[in-house]
């Protein structure tokens, strides 16, 4: 049988392919001189490895693959030295190595390139910073840490600078105007004669305007308020003043005027700016409540900046629900601020607490929930700083940290702090006679005007220690005390005059007679003229 023999080719693994028969005769192999049977190939594959195995031909191992045709019955035998398979797979590796490693010098040049490219202007920033410290406080600290008290210290200074400015007798247009719309003020000079001292001009009304950019856009806004602004210099009766507001996006526009009507040319103008402005109008309100204004406007703004459809709203256009409910917000930070200047602790715990309940149940607009903290915590600490404390006021609460439990405590913290005052205050009060107090009560009880806090005033008392005082001493209240009195004059007057009653209601203190009938009625079970009747008819007997 002839057999056929080949030549591999070069740079190959040496592959050994041999055809083998049906009859497992070699039909073609390589002319390297292998001696081969195809029968001894056969015969190393089994059903354990029936297409790979191993086998040794004179001493060297190979790597023994079948493959078989079905169309002719032919096997095909492919023979590898194991030796150049895996020197092959060596060179491999050791290529592969080589590449991997040549790309890790590449980029670890280029590392090195870019920190050099930009450390040059780091470098440079850091020799700027040094400029302004002193160096010989560095020498055991690295270069980070030299450059962070670097700007440390800068920040440092620029803080105190600015402090300093705002303490300055010279204080800035704007720093006065965010005392009065926020009531830290401490002076107890109008707002006119104080804007007067810092050279601001200002009419006897006013109209708080608050700008909010949409788009984040402030120098654009900047330019429309400039442009609004400009308008007041053509009319010497209107003064325009512009205001940082709480948020980075907000501006208030302070119009102040001596007749309403001046200001409608500035609304017609705002009416015109682009939408994604959201404005909010104020009230227009007397000099004097400036901050009830800003604070309507602020109203105004939280309302227009929730309705997509509306990007300008008037105070005036609110619904009454929601005035209402922040009318009563503000009547209450009133009632807190009258309580401390009545030194009346009771009602300023009462008081405080009202508002906190409102705060955590009412209040839903995390604005507006802003301005009512700040404006209750600064009366608070107004008050404190009154006493002597030095307390720093609260212009804004970044949204982050508007956690309502915080901000009750908060205030609740500082109330306590006022209370406290209050309280030492009225327990180094001079001490007075009960005598001289019921003197003064019986020398003016005819007075319409009389009270407890009159009485309080009169003897340098706070209201509700005097309340206490007088309770504890005369066994009753100060108005069930006075009633008594005014009520057994009455009936004096109703016995030895004739005298009409609305008469003697005035004598006694009461300047309508239906409100004295019905409390004389409640007192006596008749009305004052059915005792007169009475009297008369006995003839001055025992009812007297």
């Amino acid at each position: 049988m002839v057999v056929y023999t080949y030549s591999n080719r070069t740079n190959e693994l040496n592959h050994n392919l041999v055809v083998i028969d049906q009859q497992n005769r070699i039909i073609a192999q390589p002319n390297n001189q292998l001696e081969l049977d195809g029968d001894v190939l056969m015969e190393n594959f089994t059903e354990d490895s029936p297409s790979s195995s191993q086998i040794t031909i004179d001493d060297q191992t190979y790597m023994i693959n079948l493959e078989q045709s079905n169309t002719y019955g032919l096997k095909f035998v492919n023979l590898t030295p194991i030796d150049e398979i895996l020197s092959e797979i060596t060179q491999l590796k050791v290529k592969t190595l080589l590449l991997v490693g040549l790309i890790f010098l590449i980029e670890v040049g280029l590392i090195i390139l870019l920190i050099r490219v930009n450390y040059h202007p780091i470098k440079k920033l850091r020799q700027s910073a040094l400029h302004s410290v002193e160096e010989e406080l560095f020498s055991d600290l690295t270069e980070y840490e030299v450059v962070s008290y670097a700007f440390d210290n800068l920040q440092k200074r620029n803080k105190e600078l600015v402090s300093k400015e705002m303490l300055n007798k010279n204080i800035s247009q704007e720093y006065f105007f965010i005392q009065h719309l926020n009531k830290t003020v401490e002076s107890n000079e109008s707002i006119i004669q104080h804007a007067a001292e810092q050279g601001i001009q200002l009419g006897d009304k006013v109209c708080c305007i608050t700008f909010f950019s949409m788009n984040r856009n402030i120098i654009e806004l900047l330019s429309l308020l400039e442009e609004i602004m400009a308008q007041s210099h053509d009319d010497q009766l209107i003064f325009s003043y512009r205001v940082k507001g709480v948020r980075h996006e907000d501006f208030i526009l302070v119009l102040s005027f001596t007749q309403e009507d001046q200001i409608k040319p500035f609304i017609y103008r705002i009416h015109e700016m682009k939408k994604d402005v959201n404005i909010g109008i104020g009230t227009v309100e007397e000099m004097r409540l400036l901050s009830y204004s800003y604070t309507h406007s602020l109203a105004a703004l939280e309302v227009a900046t929730l309705h997509h459809d509306i990007h300008i709203m008037s105070y005036y256009d609110i619904d009454v629900k929601n005035a209402n409910e922040i009318s009563k917000l503000f009547e209450i930070i009133n009632l807190i601020e009258l309580s401390i200047t009545r030194k009346d602790d009771a009602q300023l715990r009462l008081q405080l607490n009202n508002l906190i309940s409102l705060m955590k149940n009412d209040i839903s607009r995390i604005f507006i929930l802003n301005i009512i903290f700040t404006n209750t915590y600064n009366v608070l600490v107004k008050a404190l700083n009154k006493f002597g404390s030095k307390e720093e006021y609260c212009y804004v609460v970044p949204e982050k940290d508007l956690n309502i439990k915080e901000l009750e405590d908060r205030l609740l913290e500082k109330g306590e702090q006022v209370i406290e005052y209050i309280m030492k205050e009225g327990s180094k009060t001079t001490k007075v006679e009960i005598a001289l107090i019921l003197q003064f009560i019986d020398t003016h009880y005819m007075d319409e005007t009389i009270s407890l806090q009159l009485l309080a005033d009169e003897f340098n008392m706070s209201y509700s220690n005097l309340s206490r005082f007088f309770k504890k001493q005369v066994g009753k209240s100060f108005v069930s005390y006075i009633e008594n009195i005014r009520m057994t004059e009455a009936k004096r007057l109703l016995r030895e005059s004739e005298q009409a009653i609305q008469v003697i209601a005035r004598q006694v203190g009461y300047s309508n007679a239906n409100s004295f009938t019905r409390l004389f009625k409640k007192t006596e079970g008749i009305t004052p003229g059915m005792y007169r009747n009475l009297y008369n008819e006995k003839k001055g007997g025992g009812l007297g």
